[in-house]
């Protein structure tokens, strides 16, 4: 039986508090949900659990040992139901969120249409795993106590959106209506309605761009709830956990961006605010939720503004003074880390000794970027937009650069397409999602 992403979080979050109310640690306050965005961490406590069908893909506990080992002598499960791996536990820490897991457990599987209801949590080294985040639907609920913050990360099964939502309008299957070449996109009411209703009837995953800064735009994860699509009322309803604090910047009347796909292509509207709602989880814990009225129009994804991505894996590459007339920079490579790219610009750690003077603001430079495979290694010219020092992680000074390509129309389109497919096919990756434990890299 599928399950609404809401369902399971309402079930999550009262499995958490019976799990607590068992564990006689008391939590400081309610805590909060966010839907979350690409990001890892690393607790000292860790434990997981797998289901192999089903909406509900993961959960996993992090935690720092004092909470962990608070969970231990404080935790009330009977013997008899125990886990066996437990048993011979000898790190208090480990046993004490093993203990609570089982508990969180018991609590859970009642309520959801879990494949395997008898799926354990199972304990990780710390030392070795860490959590990796990726892309949409997946929340977490910070659970604050005296003892440190109990971290719960719910991975949800991406919605596959495929089916074709423009059947009966003489298109061929497989066709999108969107001409990517148009800056109009699609402006017809009745087919922008068959795609808002497609979104909300797949239950879509979406993302929001918001600002970061005065040139910066970023992406916060959101979805499209199934049942409160308003055709009649030419409005839906979107989730915003992940927007905090943000949800202030957007009353009724307020204009939001949105991205999303619908038959493989990254599209994407400009949606009006008419009301700022919260659906109630558990006593204490809400999920809010933005109703949106209609797009006037829905175009190709990332037209408007040039948002950055953060990548997966880490980049490297080269970057270089470009001679300009009269003087001669000797064409020196300094090796760099890419931070983070976009359509018009990107942003370098250089770990290297050079002089600064030699990439102050205003220098023409030349970035050489080694994107992984399939895509080909980039070169593209650029300007140098911000420079700043920062220690990195050895304590060892570094400088941040601030690059924006050059916009003369120079670039080379082959080079413009690929930096494109690598942009989209990784947002796309955030889309699809995934929440693990994986091994730390040496």
């Amino acid at each position: 039986m599928q399950q609404s992403f809401t369902d399971i979080l309402q079930a999550t979050c009262q499995a958490v508090s019976a799990a607590f109310a068992r564990s006689r640690v008391a939590r400081d306050n309610a805590g909060d949900l966010q839907q979350i965005g690409p990001r890892e961490r690393q607790y000292d406590v860790v434990a997981a659990v797998h289901y192999g069908a089903g909406d509900l893909r993961r959960i996993i506990l992090g935690c720092d040992r004092s909470l962990a080992q608070a969970f231990g002598p404080e935790a009330v499960l009977p013997t008899a139901e125990s886990p066996a791996d437990l048993a011979e536990e000898s790190d208090p820490a480990r046993l004490g969120l093993g203990l609570f897991a089982a508990n969180l457990q018991r609590a859970l599987a009642p309520q959801l249409a879990l494949a395997d209801r008898a799926q354990r949590f199972l304990l990780h080294d710390s030392s070795i795993f860490r959590v990796r985040a990726q892309g949409a639907r997946n929340f977490l609920l910070r659970a604050p106590t005296a003892a440190g913050d109990l971290h719960v990360l719910v991975d949800l099964e991406p919605r596959a959106v495929r089916r074709n939502p423009f059947t009966g309008t003489g298109l061929r299957s497989g066709s999108t209506i969107v001409d990517t070449e148009s800056d109009m996109g699609i402006v017809d009411p009745e087919v922008i309605a068959k795609i808002m209703a497609h979104l909300a009837q797949n239950e879509a995953d979406v993302e929001l761009k918001v600002s970061v800064s005065r040139d910066r735009v970023g992406l916060l994860p959101a979805t499209v709830l199934a049942g409160d699509l308003d055709a009649a009322g030419h409005s839906l309803v979107i989730t915003a956990a992940g927007l905090g604090g943000r949800l202030s910047e957007w009353i009724a009347g307020a204009e939001i961006e949105i991205v999303f796909i619908v038959q493989d292509k990254l599209l994407q509207c400009v949606c009006r605010v008419e009301e700022l709602t919260r659906s109630d989880l558990d006593d204490d814990i809400t999920l809010p939720l933005l109703r949106l009225g209609f797009p006037d129009r829905v175009t190709f994804g990332q037209r408007r503004g040039a948002f950055r991505i953060v990548p997966h894996d880490r980049l490297q590459g080269t970057i270089r003074r470009r001679s300009v007339a009269g003087e001669n920079t000797g064409g020196q490579d300094f090796p760099i880390r890419i931070v983070d790219v976009s359509f018009t610009g990107f942003q370098v750690v250089m770990t290297s000794n050079t002089l600064l003077s030699g990439f102050k603001w205003g220098t023409p430079v030349t970035g050489r970027i080694e994107l992984p495979l399939p895509y080909d290694a980039i070169t593209v010219p650029g300007t140098v937009r911000r420079l700043t020092l920062l220690p990195d992680k050895a304590g060892r000074k570094a400088v941040s650069l601030g690059i924006e390509f050059e916009d003369d129309g120079s670039q080379d389109p082959d080079v413009l397409s690929t930096l494109r497919a690598f942009v989209q096919d990784h947002q796309r990756k955030n889309l699809e999602g995934e929440v693990q434990v994986t091994p730390c890299l040496v």
